[in-house]
């Protein structure tokens, strides 16, 4: 909205989230072999309702051969929130949506680390 000299209204930076991945993370310009982004997508989507739940089996192994799993949580966690692109002076409504995306995403790094 700010980029369009629109301002914010109350709740919309919750309800609009705005995910900056085009381009700079390079999540669909690389389509991994398949023809178009479309298809790319469409296999993700395939692939998400084939797999869904298959991983938590293994990430709660993985958590509780930790000694404080909460530790390595929270590293990420703050390692993720200050690597992000959002403003820090942010309404607390949107930065409480960034907090559980950043929960998110530690748990994904840390899966990763673990060769999950």
């Amino acid at each position: 909205m700010l980029g369009i000299n629109q301002s914010v209204s109350a709740g919309q930076s919750v309800r609009l989230i705005e995910v900056p991945v085009f381009s700079k993370y390079d999540a669909f310009e690389n389509t991994h072999g398949f023809t178009s982004a479309k298809e790319f997508a469409e296999y993700l989507s395939a692939s998400i309702g084939k797999y869904h739940g298959t991983f938590i089996k293994s990430w709660v192994e993985a958590l509780s051969n930790f000694d404080c799993p909460n530790n390595e949580v929270i590293k990420e966690y703050k390692d993720i929130r200050e690597q992000w692109p959002w403003p820090k002076n942010i309404e607390s409504q949107a930065n409480n949506v960034l907090d559980k995306f950043a929960l998110l995403a530690a748990a994904g790094e840390i899966a990763i680390n673990l060769g999950l």
